[in-house]
């Protein structure tokens, strides 16, 4: 375990890797204070020009208090949030219930088009990005603005970030704010299905399943959700950014599919709030019940 970083972070513990290494929870030894240092990628480090992330305030954004740097280093401080990272919850608890997958892409959505509004773009979103307060319903936050490095393209696109990656970013074209329309699909279709829309292991099939393909990229879920639902994926996913929705169009339209969830749910489901979620458990007529979910246990 580290000791102090940029002479004043202690570190606490490590919490986490992001696209350019490992987050920490970290103790402010001048003020006393928690906080959350994410390692920034290195061809931002190195530029002496770089500036800290444009302030972002939003109920679902994480604050970014400044940078720090130690040698050839840079890290984003950001304000501590005690929450479980989504990629955690998703481990634990494969698919979540419909409601609560679109609460958070909703709120995600919300987020997004509030830092593309401010030209922003997030870049390095992924269920290890995403922090989620056991709340009901769940809060989302979302972690890691100004980690990624947006401008080296195809290269800059480390391991973790692949299977989130859209294909012209892959390609090093020019990119805009629908890199994230796209990953935020992928995060969506991986909260209701409880698996990765890309099963690939192999990085170099992945790469070609992304660039080299000719049809489109269509999800296919094993639930029932509401009517909308998986053609808004879709179009989240779409190879081509031009026909993606924005942000602000991926949350309306999420606005407009929650209100039939109930009625999806109802029926041969019903709805149980249990461990700080609303959980959807099987009827008594089905074979078990789910357990209930409990962050951080």
């Amino acid at each position: 375990m580290r000791g102090l970083i940029a002479g004043k972070y202690e570190v606490v513990e490590e919490i986490g890797q992001g696209a350019a290494g490992t987050t920490y929870k970290v103790r402010d030894k001048r003020r006393g204070s928690i906080v959350t240092l994410r390692l920034r990628h290195d061809q931002l480090a190195d530029d002496p020009e770089q500036r800290a992330p444009v302030e972002l305030r939003h109920d679902h954004i994480v604050p970014v208090l400044g940078l720090a740097r130690e040698g050839n280093q840079q890290y984003v401080v950001e304000e501590w949030v005690d929450a479980e990272p989504l990629d955690h919850v998703l481990r634990e608890r494969r698919a979540l219930p419909p409601a609560d997958a679109l609460r958070i892409a909703r709120q995600l959505a919300d987020a997004l088009a509030h830092a593309h509004e401010r030209g922003v773009i997030h870049g390095d979103l992924t269920p290890a990005s995403v922090l989620i307060r056991s709340t009901v319903p769940p809060h989302a936050m979302l972690a890691a603005f100004g980690s990624a490095d947006l401008e080296a393209g195809r290269a800059a696109v480390p391991p973790t970030l692949l299977a989130y990656a859209a294909p012209e970013r892959l390609m090093g074209e020019d990119i805009d704010a629908r890199i994230d329309v796209f990953a935020l699909g992928l995060v969506l279709f991986e909260m209701l299905e409880g698996r990765r829309f890309f099963s690939c292991a192999d990085e170099h099939e992945l790469r070609n399943l992304l660039l080299d393909g000719s049809g489109p990229l269509l999800p296919q879920f094993t639930r029932i959700l509401p009517p909308g639902v998986s053609a808004l994926v879709a179009r989240m996913i779409r190879r081509s950014p031009a026909k993606r929705p924005s942000a602000a169009q991926v949350r309306s339209e999420i606005d407009a599919c929650l209100p039939r969830v109930p009625s999806i749910a109802g029926g041969a489901h019903e709805c149980a709030d249990r461990g700080g979620w609303k959980w959807f458990r099987p009827s008594l007529s089905s074979s078990r019940a789910l357990p209930p979910l409990r962050l951080g246990s």
